[in-house]
């Protein structure tokens, strides 16, 4: 079980206070493709060059597939509204990063149900409990459930 079910429009609301000015327009944009309640940001504030920026280009993030034992990057790239490629970071992922990665994606692939992301991965969720643990997870499991993997784990 995950810890938090907290829904989008809340847990935004908790944070608003603490969200840059970038971020709430970033939150603006987003809310404004989804068709869902607007974010109503202060651009009073905002320098004009960064403004400026925001309104001529594109920001956007990818991830990778989160493939093991293959390369993987993440990375940035500003667009202008033509399409072409202002700017483009990236950078390549550790090993340990790509196995964290690709057990958050197989978990988001699965709504965050741990008995169909163990079935899917091929291992019980027990053991899923284990991985979760060993991957820095931990806090993302009830302590009651997080104690039952791990006398489950040390019995088999």
């Amino acid at each position: 079980m995950i810890r938090s079910s907290c829904p989008r429009d809340i847990f935004l609301e908790r944070i608003a206070a603490q969200m840059t000015r970038l971020e709430t327009l970033r939150l603006q944009e987003s809310a404004r493709q989804r068709g869902t309640a607007t974010v109503n940001a202060d651009l009073s504030g905002m320098p004009l060059t960064r403004l400026a920026t925001y309104v001529l280009f594109t920001l956007s993030g990818f991830l990778p597939s989160f493939r093991l034992q293959q390369e993987n990057h993440i990375g940035e790239a500003i667009t202008d509204d033509g399409g072409r490629i202002a700017y483009l970071k990236t950078s390549r992922l550790s090993k340990n990063q790509v196995r964290r990665g690709h057990l958050l994606s197989r978990l988001a692939a699965n709504d965050w149900h741990l008995a169909d992301t163990a079935a899917d991965l091929g291992i019980d969720e027990a053991r899923l409990g284990m991985r979760l643990e060993s991957a820095g997870f931990a806090h993302l499991l009830r302590l009651d459930i997080l104690d039952g993997y791990r006398k489950r784990a040390r019995t088999s």
